[in-house]
C-alpha cells in the first residue's frame, strides 16, 4: 500500500534499540504504516506520495507530550497565589497569610511544597487548612503540581 508521506533521514530513533540510524518512515492515513531502511522505501512510493528528507537531524516519530502545565507555570508566578516549600504543614499555612491579607476574598493557592523534605514527611491534609481559613476555599498544590 502506498504512503502518504515519507520522511527520511540519518539519525531516526524508533526506540527499539539505543541509537538513531539512517531510516523511512511511511505514513499513511495519519499514522506510521512502517518503517524501513531508505533502500526499501521504494514499495510505498506511489504518484501522490509526499517525502521529506530531514538529512542528519534528529527524527523521533511519536513522541511527544502534551501534558503542560501552562496555567501553573503562569498563576504561580503571579500576585494571586504563593510559591513555597515550606519546611511543614504547619509552616505552609502559616506562609499563606500574607496572601490572605493581599487578597482578603477569593481563593487562597500555593505551589511548592514536597512532603518527602518536611519534618515530619507526611502529606499535608485539609484540617489544618480548615482551622486557618474555614470560610475561604484554598488549594496547595505540591511543588511538580501533579497533588
Amino acid at each position: 500500500m502506498h504512503a502518504d508521506l515519507i520522511i527520511t533521514g540519518t539519525h531516526v530513533f524508533t526506540g527499539l534499540d539505543d541509537e538513531a540510524k539512517p531510516l523511512s518512515i511511511c505514513v499513511k492515513d495519519g499514522r506510521i504504516q512502517e518503517v524501513v531502511a531508505p533502500g526499501d522505501v521504494q514499495r510505498f512510493i506511489g504518484p501522490d506520495t509526499k517525502t521529506e528528507d530531514f538529512k542528519d537531524a534528529f527524527v523521533c516519530a511519536g513522541l511527544h507530550d502534551a501534558h503542560l502545565h501552562a496555567f501553573h507555570s503562569a498563576l504561580y508566578s503571579s500576585p494571586l497565589a504563593e510559591n513555597f516549600l515550606g519546611e511543614n504543614e504547619a509552616d505552609c499555612v502559616a506562609r499563606l497569610e500574607p496572601l490572605a491579607k493581599r487578597r482578603p476574598n477569593g481563593w487562597l493557592l500555593a505551589q511548592g511544597w514536597r512532603e518527602y523534605r518536611w519534618n515530619p514527611p507526611v502529606l499535608p491534609s485539609k484540617h489544618s487548612l480548615d482551622a486557618a481559613y474555614p470560610d475561604r476555599p484554598v488549594a496547595l498544590y505540591s511543588g511538580d503540581a501533579h497533588t
